[in-house]
């Protein structure tokens, strides 16, 4: 009985020390955004530091797109990306069309959990813009999961 709470104390142990880092890792990436942000960056500079950090911080996460939206063209368009290649930056959605147009029309985050919820989101996609992030991650048609936020 001894041999089991030593193992089960251990085991409680590794999982707080993981848990600590991970919360460690979190604050240490939020310092370095708030440097980022009272530096003398350019603001490209900030938002590619914010966007990296957000991949940092999300567990999983290893890739993410920022779209801002046009009023000219009425359309989200890609400010910047990261982890994707160049044909990212053709992608232009209508509001209400995909993962993040949904979060643009609702003004509400929008989480993914699983290929299937991500699948059923995606489904408004023009096949042009689906084309064009199969094209900007190598070949990946839909992400395994995702958060998009307004």
């Amino acid at each position: 009985m001894a041999v089991e709470q030593v193992t089960d104390a251990a085991t409680d142990m590794t999982a707080r020390k993981t848990k600590v880092r991970s919360q460690f890792e979190r604050l240490s990436t939020l310092l370095t955004i708030s440097q980022s942000l009272t530096s003398e960056l350019e603001l490209k500079d900030i938002i590619h530091e914010i966007l990296e950090a957000a991949i940092r911080v999300i567990p999983g996460a290893d890739a993410g797109i920022l779209f801002l939206y046009d009023h000219d063209l009425k359309k989200l368009v890609v400010n910047h990306a990261v982890g994707l290649g160049p044909d990212v930056h053709e992608i232009a959605l209508e509001p209400g069309e995909g993962l993040s147009g949904k979060a643009f029309v609702t003004r509400r985050p929008q989480i993914y959990r699983d290929l299937r919820a991500v699948r059923a989101g995606m489904s408004t996609a023009n096949p042009r813009n689906l084309q064009l992030f199969k094209l900007a991650t190598g070949g990946v048609q839909y992400p395994k999961s995702a958060l998009s936020a307004e």
